[in-house]
């Protein structure tokens, strides 16, 4: 049996269109800048961006769990998959319908997806990034 690639979702709702580009949802909630895109597009008219040299990573040693024990639970039932504190029911409205179109179901059910990845990545990054991102959804 074949395996199934991790995009078919995403290929099945796209269909013909370039959705990704063109939902105007997504143009709101996704941006995507490389150092390359920067520096040519910040490049016209004068020297460019300038980028810090990259430093070799350095390894320091720590403990999550001593000092974030509980908060890990509480993350871990927030974004759930199966039954998860943090719904987001605001872009997936067609949980709660008796007969939901499918296609919109399967969209709302990726838009989601995207802003609880996106979530956990400010929160890797820190957490004042975790709360402006969930001020900007709150508002």
């Amino acid at each position: 049996m074949e395996k199934e690639h991790p995009d078919t979702a995403v290929t099945e709702v796209a269909g013909d269109g370039d959705f990704l580009r063109t939902d105007d949802l997504l143009r709101n909630v996704l941006i995507q800048r490389s150092r390359k895109y920067v520096k040519k597009s910040e490049g016209i008219g004068g020297d460019g961006p300038l980028f810090p040299e990259r430093q070799k990573p350095r390894v320091v040693k720590y403990s999550l769990k001593s000092v974030y024990e509980t908060l890990y639970g509480e993350i871990k039932d927030a974004f759930d998959k199966k039954d998860p504190f943090l719904t987001l029911a605001i872009y997936n409205t067609s949980a709660y319908h008796k007969d939901p179109d499918k296609r919109t179901a399967e969209y709302q059910k990726l838009i989601v997806g995207l802003i609880r990845t996106l979530l956990l990545k400010r929160l890797e990054s820190s957490f004042k990034a975790f709360e402006a991102s969930v001020e900007d959804l709150l508002a």
